[in-house]
Order: structure tokens, then C-alpha cells, then sequence
């Protein structure tokens, strides 16, 4: 249930989702959409980058000698900590400032979210957020592409952040 309400409200929001079995699929479905453009991979675990090279996709890894490479990115990918069904928005706890720049900064982002970690409400992720920042680190909720309204209530897609949003969603139906 909270993957099909995750679903409707992300898409209410602007943003796009696929549901797949498992992670390859996910992934493999992602080099369908993305291939040949130059992608930064944040929040990655490495056999899912390694998954994307080995598709030709070009992946600029944070920590690299390419970390700075988010400004000459097409396209981000990173895996979600958690997605709320009620708001159809996806968690980030970063460490690094640099992570935070890969997620916003190209006019694509592609979430990676386990079916597993997609809660109810926000309430549900209240221990989460308390554990992650009372450690220091940064917490983004993402709902959506990026939009802003200017003085005369015209809407701009992507000012500060992403274009587009894709949140490809593995693990299958909950």
C-alpha cells in the first residue's frame, strides 16, 4: 500500500517512478534512460556502479580525482535512505557537502529506493532524522522536481535543483 500511495504522490509532484524486482533491473532500466551521458554516481554502492560502467554509462565517483564533478554532470543517481508514501518524497542523510551539490545540481536526478524503506509518514522516520542529525549530518527531503514561483505566480521548473526527478524503486511490490 505505501508503494502505490509513494507512487501516486511523487508523480502529483512532478516526478516520474518505475517499480522493479530487483536492483539490476532497476539499474538496467536506468542505462536505458541515461546511456551516453555522463553521470555522477552519489550514495552508490559500488556493484551498482559497476553495474552502470559496464553499460557504457561514464560514472564520475565523489572522492575520485573527478569529486568535483557534478557541474559537468548531465545526470545524478544515488540511492535514497527512505521515501515517505504521504508526501512522495525521498530521504538523503549526507555527510559531505559535495553529496548535496551531486544530488542538486544536474538537470536529472535518479533515486534508487528499496521498496523496504519507503514508510507511511515522516513521523515514521522521526528516529532517523534524530539519530542522523544529532550526529552531525544533513538531512534533504526531495519532493519532486525542483520549482519556484516568481513575483507574478509563474512557475520555474528546476532553479534549484533538479529538472527532473526519477525515483526507480526495487524490491518489487511491498
Amino acid at each position: 500500500m505505501s508503494l502505490e500511495v509513494f507512487a501516486e504522490r511523487l508523480r502529483e509532484a512532478g516526478g516520474t517512478v518505475s517499480i522493479h524486482e530487483g536492483l539490476s533491473e532497476a539499474v538496467s532500466y536506468i542505462l536505458d534512460k541515461l546511456g551516453g551521458k555522463t553521470i555522477l554516481a552519489v550514495k552508490t554502492p559500488p556493484e551498482a556502479a559497476r553495474i552502470l560502467e559496464d553499460g557504457g554509462v561514464q560514472v564520475i565517483r565523489p572522492g575520485s580525482r573527478h569529486h568535483l564533478g557534478f557541474m559537468e554532470a548531465e545526470a545524478s543517481i544515488g540511492f535514497a535512505d527512505a521515501g515517505v508514501a504521504e508526501t512522495g518524497s525521498i530521504l538523503y542523510i549526507t555527510r559531505y557537502v559535495w553529496e548535496e551539490a551531486a544530488i542538486f545540481s544536474p538537470e536529472t536526478h535518479v533515486s534508487l529506493l528499496s521498496s523496504k524503506d519507503i514508510h507511511p509518514g515522516l513521523e515514521d522516520l522521526a528516529d532517523k532524522l534524530h539519530n542522523a542529525l544529532s550526529r552531525g549530518l544533513s538531512a534533504y527531503l526531495i519532493t519532486g522536481p525542483s520549482s519556484t514561483g516568481d513575483i507574478e505566480g509563474e512557475i520555474i521548473i528546476g532553479v534549484h535543483g533538479s529538472r527532473v526527478l526519477h525515483v526507480a524503486i526495487y524490491g518489487g511490490e511491498e
